[in-house]
């Protein structure tokens, strides 16, 4: 892993790359290959987030979150050729996400949802792109599902979702939760 970035930080990386982070194993450790966010505010600008790997979650980013952290924001960002059990690229838990002018491209969700994005919590992603990504469960592009807490909605506006594949889900897959699209 590259980055740790624990609870209560307020964050933010800007115009850098993270590439070939690894993290194998089992649970929280196995988590996150590029960056692993516990709670914290985190801000990504101009991040090129690249072939990293994780044996569980997140193969670029895992974030969870106790429900009041501020949340994760990915702006002018890509995000390629991550792997990871679930998320390929993203694995956001139980937090606010916004995704503003990013490329998500060819990205692998190993064994669950979300070829590049699986998302429990509120969202918004605009000007955005995800291609290429692949998950062997559903979700091909991106997967949400519904925080058993507090459901939440997740917006989708002005971005495009082409050539994703899963077994289920090609480009989005919705569970229990609601999705506003927008053109």
């Amino acid at each position: 892993r590259v980055f740790d970035i624990f609870s209560g930080a307020a964050t933010t990386i800007s115009g850098m790359s993270i590439t070939n982070g690894m993290r194998n194993g089992t649970g929280l450790e196995a988590r996150g290959g590029g960056i692993r966010i516990n709670s914290a505010s985190v801000l990504l600008d101009q991040v090129a987030i690249r072939n990293n790997v994780a044996s569980d979650l997140g193969g670029g980013i895992a974030n969870e979150s106790s429900g009041s952290s501020g949340g994760v924001t990915i702006r002018n960002s890509s995000l390629q050729f991550n792997r990871g059990s679930s998320g390929g690229a993203v694995h956001n838990f139980n937090d606010t996400l916004v995704i503003e002018n990013s490329l998500f491209d060819s990205n692998n969700a190993i064994s669950g949802p979300g070829g590049a994005l699986a998302h429990v919590g509120s969202g918004t992603i605009s000007g955005s792109r995800f291609s290429h990504n692949m998950s062997s469960a559903s979700g091909g592009a991106i997967a949400i599902s519904q925080n058993i807490v507090s459901p939440a909605t997740t917006t989708i506006s002005d971005s495009e979702i082409s050539e994703n594949t899963a077994n289920s889900g090609g480009g989005i897959q919705v569970l229990f939760d609601t999705l506003d699209l927008i053109d």
